[in-house]
């Protein structure tokens, strides 16, 4: 019996995470910090643009850590619930959402903004693919999304139901996007493990 539970252990810890978060994407470093107090006043949505050139090691993948971005709101009167949305790309524009994000922020918050939401889901991001990451406000101009440090540029502004893409008109919003290494999906050869394993414990205890 110990044998089989071996063999399980081992099939189980091939599907799980295998190394620490890996940087995907950046645009401000500490030698190149976001731009703290101006930024992007956002009017309804605002969307940035980044690419996963990380190539995972075979039989693995990226899978989504958490995101951060610098920020402030000015209402002191509201809740300042702010809404982060990671989309795929669709024709050039941020397509479905691949996840949705919900952070309030303290207009009274001293010091560089910085702000992380941790991924509950971890959609998986496909090196060579692009994704948009979005912020929100229910508040009209209540949001500033800090410029970022490289001064790289590229924003799709949501207006309506419709996402308009200038390329090279506005600086992008200080972001920063961090994954987990985990393997791309329960290979044969982990599936055919454990169901060994199963099979020979539920035959020793019939054999008992």
């Amino acid at each position: 019996m110990r044998l089989s539970v071996f063999l399980i252990a081992c099939a189980l810890l091939a599907s799980n995470v295998l190394r620490a978060n890996t940087l995907i994407y950046e645009n401000y470093t500490v030698i190149t910090p976001y731009v703290n107090g101006s930024g992007l006043n956002i009017v309804q949505e605002d969307a940035v643009p980044f690419t996963v050139d990380v190539i995972a090691p075979s039989g693995s993948a990226y899978a989504l850590s958490d995101i951060e971005f610098a920020g402030s709101v000015r209402n002191t009167e509201s809740l300042n619930r702010v809404t982060g949305k990671l989309y795929d790309t669709v024709n050039g524009l941020p397509g479905d959402v691949l996840e949705s994000f919900n952070l309030t922020l303290d207009p009274n918050a001293s010091g560089a903004p910085l702000y992380q939401l941790t991924s509950l889901t971890n959609p998986v991001l496909a090196t060579g693919q692009e994704y948009w990451f979005g912020l929100s406000d229910p508040v009209t101009n209540d949001l500033t999304w800090f410029f970022n440090g490289t001064g790289v540029s590229n924003v799709a502004t949501l207006s309506g139901s419709t996402w308009s893409y200038s390329p090279g008109q506005y600086s992008q919003g200080a972001l920063v996007v961090n994954a987990e290494l985990v393997t791309a999906s329960p290979e044969p050869a982990s599936l055919l493990l454990l169901g060994g394993a199963l099979a020979l414990g539920l035959g020793r205890k019939l054999w008992k």
